[in-house]
């Protein structure tokens, strides 16, 4: 029997997408106890954004590596539709991010 993601069922897309990542690396409780979750949802009638941010212990930014984004932002637009992801990754030594748009 195939098991359902709790997650998916979240309205915070940036939330469900943090899953994801982590559940491809290790389980999501054990990830949870590490780790602090924030979860962050700002809207308007034009646009919405959804913020999910991974804090250590010291309430500093994670350094989850290469893997697994320490903050991921969705923001979707109404008119004219548009929604952009961003990925901000932390190795401990450097920060980048990814940015998508559709």
């Amino acid at each position: 029997m195939r098991s359902i993601n709790p997650a998916a069922k979240n309205a915070n897309r940036a939330f469900v997408r943090l899953h994801t990542y982590v559940a491809k690396v290790q389980d999501w409780d054990l990830f949870t106890q590490s780790y602090r979750v924030v979860l962050n949802t700002n809207g308007s009638e034009d646009v919405t954004l959804f913020i999910v941010q991974v804090f250590d212990k010291n309430g500093q930014p994670a350094a989850l590596g290469p893997n697994i984004p320490n903050q991921i932002t969705f923001s979707y637009r109404k008119a004219p539709t548009m929604s952009v992801w961003t990925e901000f990754f932390n190795d401990g030594k450097f920060n980048w991010r990814n940015v998508s748009c559709r």
